[in-house]
């Protein structure tokens, strides 16, 4: 019995006697700055790598031009009877190799990817996943020496990298390791996932994260795709897949930061926006320029994911304190994504000695894309529930909001009927104090007021604004003169009817002090003294008042003008068919504008026969030319179109 179990015992344990596969391949190789295929020669110029996360910027002497050369090293040791008994292939694999590399085995060529004329790449050799294939006529019993001759430019990476994996053993065993079927699995689903959102994008465009969503989806698919074996079979350049894995996962980054905050915050804030513009910068740099700027470009985008992680944490986390809906679940699923791409990140980046890319973040996305999904079919069956609600309870909702709107309404319009009252009141206070009463052989007045309001009151248009014009006749030291004002009151309907109506009565008022009792002073003297008591008056509203006026006196037998203009539109001067401007600067403020102080300017201006005056407030420039595309209007902003117009219309107010 005992020697049954010690011949069972040597059966089983013969073949891992036979073969001491895997052998580890990971630590303790050598470094040299040239090719260079004999380990003896200058051994002491040999740099000691000691684990493969080999990059060239860890050796230094290279000789002189822009392609570098570097040889790694290390030997293996396979016993005779290992030799003799093995009849399966075996191989050796790497994560990852840049640029152009070949691969000797005991002297012999085995492997080799990219090529190099001329000291310029023809075609870029970069791979991931690399399985070396070791034919059995190029091994030997005893110590085998394996050489790897690495290639590229002197600014971009030229590099090896090396993990757990990376052994001598049998080829179907690293083929078995380097197949991507649930990565392939779960890349169709996410573009599955994105074309749907896509569609829901399309149909419903107002729902613009949807569009995003598709938009992360995608490019993160396509981005797996792009790392996945398959690519190879392509027979693309390396250097095209690259740049290409690049901007894809340039744009999955935008893509996850564009869906939060427009599924969050519902608008996109500038950070982001200037975030987007970087993003197109450093992939158009990436697709254009050279492998080394390709690489600092990688760069820039690693550092700025830092951003994009603390942005989308920092509004995942803004949406649950401000308990918005399906804010939880988002997060659990976007947590659980961080975690995965921080550390495929840090790998990426060989941050932490021994870290490497395990390229996990696929199974995070995929947790957060079912919390997508667990949320949106939450969502679609409260719609769905509310809908079955409402179309229960149609017809009773329907009458219950017909009624209630039927009240508002009957509400809105007794509140338009008060204040069309209102309105019509305060219209009645003010039309008796704008007449234009002059009587004159030599001077003719004529008025043409067009308030901004119109209202209808008992079947009736009216008008109501703060514009204002009178006109009258004074005596002052025994000359005639006539009396005139244009104002415009700030504010719209019944606040610009204030301030006009609060002018009409203190300057009538003025006027018929003036009639009753003539005066001796001059014309300036009685223009500042009015304006000094309108100034009076209006101030008292604590500046809530303001009004602009051009107002004045008209010799009557020498034609000389006497006027004052507080910020009010330039007076028009029409002579012998041409129409100008009397003033070409601002010399006083608004009627009722606190601090007003200085000397009063009075102007003057001598008339001629036929002489026409036209005096106006702002209305008379703002001419609607036309409404654009877009629905806005387009006002005339040209001061010199009115005095076109009067020229056409040859002075006359009514033509």
């Amino acid at each position: 019995m005992i020697k049954f179990f010690s011949v069972l015992l040597i059966v089983i344990l013969n073949p891992i006697l036979l073969f001491s596969f895997p052998i580890q391949m990971k630590d303790n190789w050598k470094a040299f700055p040239r090719k260079n295929l004999d380990i003896n020669s200058n051994p002491e110029t040999w740099e000691e790598v000691p684990s493969l996360t080999f990059q060239s910027t860890q050796l230094k002497n290279f000789p002189k031009g822009e392609v570098i050369n570097i040889t790694l090293y290390k030997s293996f040791e396979i016993s005779q009877e290992e030799y003799d008994n093995l009849d399966e292939d075996i191989s050796v694999l790497f994560s990852y190799i840049s640029n152009v590399y070949a691969v000797y085995l005991n002297g012999a060529k085995i492997s080799e990817s990219g090529k190099i004329e001329n000291g310029e790449i023809i075609k870029n050799g970069s791979k991931g996943n690399v399985i070396l294939h070791f034919p059995k006529k190029n091994l030997q019993p005893g110590v085998n020496h394996f050489y790897i001759v690495i290639s590229g430019m002197k600014d971009e990476e030229v590099s090896v990298y090396g993990n757990a994996e990376t052994s001598i053993d049998y080829l179907k065993n690293h083929q078995y390791t380097t197949r991507q079927r649930v990565s392939l699995i779960l890349l169709s689903l996410y573009f599955f996932v994105g074309v749907y959102h896509l569609l829901l994008f399309y149909k419903r465009p107002q729902d613009i994260y949807n569009g995003f969503f598709s938009m992360f989806c995608i490019f993160a698919s396509l981005y797996i795709f792009f790392r996945t074996n398959v690519i190879y079979e392509f027979d693309l350049d390396s250097l095209v897949n690259e740049k290409t894995e690049y901007i894809l996962v340039y744009f999955t980054t935008l893509g996850m930061l564009l869906f939060f905050e427009s599924f969050i915050k519902r608008k996109i804030y500038k950070p982001t926006k200037i975030y987007t513009l970087f993003i197109f910068i450093i992939s158009i740099i990436t697709a254009i320029f050279s492998k080394s700027l390709a690489a600092k470009m990688l760069l820039c985008w690693q550092l700025s994911a830092f951003y994009v992680l603390f942005r989308s944490s920092y509004l995942m986390i803004k949406g649950v304190k401000e308990k918005l809906p399906d804010a939880k679940r988002l997060m659990v699923g976007f947590f659980a994504m961080v975690v995965c791409l921080v550390l495929d990140l840090l790998g990426a980046m060989h941050v932490l000695p021994g870290l490497n890319n395990m390229e996990i973040a696929k199974y995070g996305f995929f947790i957060f894309v079912m919390g997508i999904a667990a949320m949106l079919a939450n969502r679609f069956m409260i719609l769905h529930n509310h809908v079955e609600e409402l179309n229960r309870n149609l017809e009773h909702k329907v009458e219950l909001r017909t009624a209630e709107l039927r009240e508002s309404l009957n509400h809105v319009q007794k509140l338009k009927f008060q204040q069309d009252g209102d309105y019509f009141l305060t219209s009645l206070l003010i039309k008796p104090l704008m007449v234009n009463e002059v009587h004159s052989d030599k001077v003719k007045i004529d008025f043409f007021i067009k308030q901004k309001k119109t209202f209808e009151f008992k079947n009736k248009i009216h008008e109501i604004g703060g514009d204002i014009c009178i006109a009258n006749n004074i005596t002052l030291k025994n000359k005639n003169y006539c009396v005139f004002v244009n104002g415009d009151a700030m504010g719209k309907s019944i606040q610009g009817a204030g301030g006009a109506l609060v002018l009409g009565v203190v300057f009538r008022a003025v006027i018929s002090r003036t009639q009753i009792n003539p005066s001796n002073r001059t014309p300036e003297q009685w223009l500042k003294s009015c304006f000094v008591e309108l100034q009076n008056v209006f101030v008292s509203f604590d500046g809530s008042m303001l009004i602009s006026v051009v107002m004045g006196l008209v010799d009557e037998s020498t034609g000389m003008l006497f006027y004052i203009n507080a910020e009010h539109p330039w007076v028009i001067l029409y002579r012998d068919n041409i129409a100008s401007f009397l003033e070409d600067s601002l010399s006083m403020r608004k009627i009722g504008m606190i601090g007003l102080d200085g000397d009063l300017q009075v102007k003057t201006f001598h008339l001629q026969p036929e002489d026409s005056l036209l005096i106006g407030s702002d209305g008379r420039d703002d001419l609607l030319l036309r409404i654009n595309e877009k629905g806005e209007r387009i006002i005339n902003e040209d001061e010199n179109l009115f005095l076109r117009t009067v020229e056409e219309g040859k002075g006359d107010l009514n033509s």
